[in-house]
């Protein structure tokens, strides 16, 4: 049933964590805000070089700052996609797996009902789906 499937990936999905954003067009949404301005030493005199180093230091502590936040939530958004993908491929398989459960039933209910000389048998596999995940 296609909308019993489609509630059981849905619920195994909606315990996955948020992550940040969306890639789009290459462009990854995160929630660090945008990168701090460059700032630059001024050295066209020692008076101007001197103003220029606490916005230099200011734009290193920001850059660092910036940078530590985009690592963070790169970690966490690794981390959140691969959980949603294996939930996702869990539910699936989980369903596969009752499909062929069911069906295996019905397999040894005509086999006890139909046996005889010359009957056809289906074996059931002796794993889950493709040997992947044991019931």
């Amino acid at each position: 049933m296609p909308s019993t499937r489609l509630l059981m990936i849905v619920a195994a999905l909606s315990t996955a964590p948020a992550y940040a954003g969306p890639i789009e067009s290459g462009i990854w949404s995160h929630a660090c805000g945008t990168p701090p301005s460059v700032r630059h030493l001024d050295l066209s005199s020692r008076q101007a070089y001197e103003a220029s180093i606490d916005p230099v230091l200011a734009y290193r502590q920001a850059q660092q700052d910036y940078l530590a936040c985009l690592q963070r939530q790169g970690s966490e958004d690794i981390r959140t996609v691969r959980q949603t993908i294996s939930t996702y491929i869990k539910a699936e398989v989980d369903i596969a797996n009752a499909a062929n459960a069911r069906s295996d039933d019905a397999v040894r209910s005509a086999e006890q009902r139909f046996s005889g000389p010359g009957s056809v048998s289906l074996k059931p596999p002796a794993t889950g789906v493709l040997g992947c995940c044991n019931r």
